[in-house]
């Protein structure tokens, strides 16, 4: 994909960083983002007379890890750029954490090549950029102290770089097509709701739809929590998928010093979880299963009554880049996910793209690399961004907080 503008703006780069010594910038964050966060990455590489040396995927905008290299001249090639896409708040965490207390990454090595397994990211470190579906003004590791106990700063810089759309799932074999506001908000609160609440259909009396998400390192669930208006750090109700006769309510589990506080509060740890789990068709007369195994307070399994069916949120542009058959994207209050949508204000699920830099943590070129990012997706297409996606020059609406009022951006005549 040729872009001119980022051609010349990592021309300049290079020029400006001369004899840089050679170092490794850690960059974590955001999996519904990753696909385009990658095409910008393997643009700076490829421009810095580098390129992507190892991943933990075979198609690239996947996967958990990456590593690129980059250099100065073709041959002075010995920085690299290592990547694991945690979520966005499992980011923010990491970028934010104070340096006497760090939130460390595991990351792949620099002498990680090819293919390689996760087993494979054996470098702890905290990151120097990260990229959010959210601000950082918002999430569960911020301010002093935040839910972890550490005290966060705020980041050195935070670039709004695309509106970033988001989608709501549901289960392939249900045949509804489209979802609203209160009945998500109700939906996730309670975890489960009798599946007429959702279709308006007679049929689904004796049927039941349950609610699948994200963990607490995910900025998509943050996005959810605002835009259902449950509170960005409100408690939600999810389940895990075991078997296709068997779910149960997530556990409580710890992530890197924050303790989810109520069990369904947690979820899967990333977009590729989560949509496998949707895909799943439950079988009649499902088991809710609360046994020891899962609960410290063990009570009877519970089958229930009719079919079982399944709803989750994922980014737009992996919801709608996902054969139609795996599962449904819903129509949000009567709306489609789209690209439009999102510009003119009749799409209401979406929030803002960051890029953020650590104000602690930081070594020779995370400016550099954090800046160009930036200029090269700012300056890309609605296209080039993706199904689901907005270019922000192009933005006719605006958000002043995430999952606030949907405002007209302003114009000067």
């Amino acid at each position: 994909m040729k872009h001119t503008k980022s051609l010349l703006v990592a021309a300049l780069a290079a020029l400006s960083l001369g004899s840089a010594s050679a170092d490794t910038t850690y960059i974590s964050g955001s999996t519904a983002f990753e696909a385009q966060a990658d095409v910008a990455l393997t643009n700076f590489a490829s421009t810095h007379f580098g390129g992507l040396v190892a991943w933990d995927n075979a198609t690239l905008g996947k996967e958990t890890y990456a590593l690129y290299n980059w250099g100065t001249a073709s041959n002075a090639v010995t920085n690299f750029i290592a990547v694991h896409w945690t979520g966005s708040e499992g980011g923010i965490q990491s970028v934010n954490a104070p340096t006497n207390n760090p939130a460390n990454v595991s990351f792949l090595p620099t002498s990680a090549s090819g293919l390689i397994t996760a087993t494979n990211a054996t470098v702890s470190a905290p990151s120097h950029i990260a990229f959010s579906d959210t601000s950082y003004g918002i999430s569960l590791f911020h301010g002093t102290p935040g839910a972890d106990g550490r005290n966060y700063s705020t980041p050195l810089h935070d670039y709004q770089v695309a509106a970033q759309g988001f989608a709501l799932i549901a289960s392939p074999n249900w045949g509804i097509t489209n979802i609203g506001l209160d009945q998500a908000r109700s939906l996730f609160a309670a975890g489960s709701l009798p599946a007429a609440v959702i279709s308006g259909k007679s049929a689904d009396t004796n049927n039941t739809v349950f609610a699948v998400g994200r963990n607490a390192d995910s900025g998509t669930r943050v996005t959810a929590l605002a835009c259902f208006g449950i509170g960005t750090k409100g408690s939600v109700v999810q389940y895990i998928v075991a078997s296709s006769n068997n779910i149960y309510q997530a556990p409580i589990t710890t992530n890197d010093g924050y303790v989810s506080p109520a069990i369904g509060n947690d979820g899967y740890a990333s977009t590729g979880l989560l949509l496998t789990a949707v895909e799943t068709v439950l079988a009649t007369s499902t088991t809710l299963d609360s046994s020891a195994t899962v609960y410290s307070n063990a009570v009877a399994s519970v089958p229930t009554p009719g079919s079982s069916y399944l709803i989750g949120y994922v980014g737009a542009n992996k919801a709608l880049s996902t054969a139609t058959n795996l599962v449904t994207t819903l129509n949000y209050d009567g709306v489609a996910p789209s690209t439009a949508g999102i510009e003119n204000g009749s799409y209401t699920y979406w929030n803002y793209e960051h890029i953020l830099q650590s104000r602690n943590n930081t070594n020779a070129n995370a400016t550099t690399i954090a800046s160009a990012l930036k200029t090269y997706i700012t300056g890309e297409t609605d296209s080039q961004l993706g199904a689901g996606n907005a270019a922000l020059v192009n933005m006719l609406v605006q958000r002043l907080n995430d999952g606030g009022n949907i405002s007209a951006v302003y114009i000067q005549p």
